[in-house]
């Protein structure tokens, strides 16, 4: 009976040398896109209504973790590099924000469900890609549509490659240069056509 306790104890003990070798877990850090920080033409006699929606969205963005991708079309997720909040509202919000900063006078709104109106040009996004191969360069595919309030239609594609390092910092750098590019490109679209 002894022996059993303590060769339950030396395994006990040995099972948490095991734990403690490892280490801990890096501590995780959280993303946040954010709003381009200066604007290089604003446009401020357009008194637009834009409802801005991200219709099609790929489920393996749907998720906290960072998505990298690697050789092979392979993709990581990092465990310990996350969004703060969900990525497909935190680009729908920035991309808002950038067209507000460029169009002070708009009224940009999120759809869809605030309800669409009459009188609202319609920007609808089909996010393909928003990730990068660390080390390398981001990668960025996102297909648009505008709906005109005379009911006219454009559409287009938007891709946008940028060299980063190794560094998730670097690639998130990226992703918020991109949405300021697709940004400047919607507003051009709205405001030579819709105006």
């Amino acid at each position: 009976m002894t022996s059993r306790r303590m060769l339950l104890v030396i395994l006990v003990l040995a099972t948490s040398a095991c734990i403690q070798l490892q280490g801990l877990p890096p501590a995780s850090r959280y993303f946040l896109l954010e709003p381009m920080s200066d604007v290089d033409k604003i446009h401020v006699e357009s008194t637009l209504a834009i409802n801005i929606e991200v219709v099609d969205f790929p489920d393996y963005l749907r998720r906290p973790q960072v998505v990298v991708q690697q050789q092979d079309n392979i993709l990581h997720f990092s465990d310990s590099q996350r969004w703060a909040t969900a990525l497909e509202e935190n680009i729908a919000a920035v991309l808002r924000n950038n067209v507000e900063q460029m169009i002070p006078a708009a009224t940009v709104l999120i759809g869809p469900w605030h309800g669409s109106q009459a009188n609202e040009n319609m920007v609808q996004l089909s996010v393909r890609k928003f990730t990068g191969i660390l080390g390398q360069h981001s990668d960025v595919d996102i297909r648009w549509r505008v709906i005109f309030v005379a009911g006219n239609e454009l559409s287009g594609t938007f891709t946008h490659r940028h060299a980063i390092d190794d560094s998730y910092e670097e690639l998130i750098r990226a992703l918020n240069l991109a949405l300021a590019k697709l940004s400047k490109e919607l507003v051009t679209v709205l405001l030579e056509t819709g105006a």
